[in-house]
């Protein structure tokens, strides 16, 4: 009897390693992740909703809470967007491909949540990011930009 006990105690430390290399094997992969999210390394999604707008590759499109209108000309859209990246990354992603699609920076805010906002001939865009948990929110808002006749119209009165 005992020598049985022997052998389920040496069966349970033999499981019990081998979980944890599996473990351990687990946690190599997520600092794999990690690599693949260093500065620099965040390339452009091959679908994208508007050809000048780059998001992130490994970033989906929640549908349903996402808004596009686009006709002649104009377009209007709220999309977000949720992935993983360090919210660095993604102002740095923002930044640089931005100005490969023309859109000039004007400033960045930043207050528990990242806020960038472009602009380019008749458009504007704010890029919102956002940490939820272990992933990030990023909101994209593309709009034509105003014509000044609401602020000329408030200087008036």
């Amino acid at each position: 009897m005992q020598i049985n006990m022997i052998k389920l105690f040496l069966i349970l430390i033999l499981a019990s390693s081998l979980a944890g290399c599996a473990a351990l094997q687990g946690a190599g992969s997520s600092e794999k992740d990690e690599e693949a999210y260093a500065p620099g390394s965040l390339a452009v999604t091959a679908k994208l909703r508007f050809h000048d707008v780059p998001v992130p590759a490994g970033f989906k499109l929640e549908q349903d809470k996402s808004f596009i209108f686009q006709a002649e000309g104009t377009r209007v859209a709220l999309m977000k967007y949720a992935g993983r990246a360090k919210t660095q990354e993604l102002i740095n992603f923002y930044k640089e491909q931005m100005a490969l699609y023309n859109w000039n920076l004007l400033n960045v805010v930043e207050y528990g949540r990242s806020v960038l906002n472009f602009e380019r001939e008749e458009q504007s865009c704010i890029v919102t990011i956002e940490s939820r948990a272990m992933r990030k929110l990023v909101t994209i808002s593309v709009a034509p930009k105003g014509s000044g006749h609401l602020e000329a119209e408030l200087q008036k009165d």
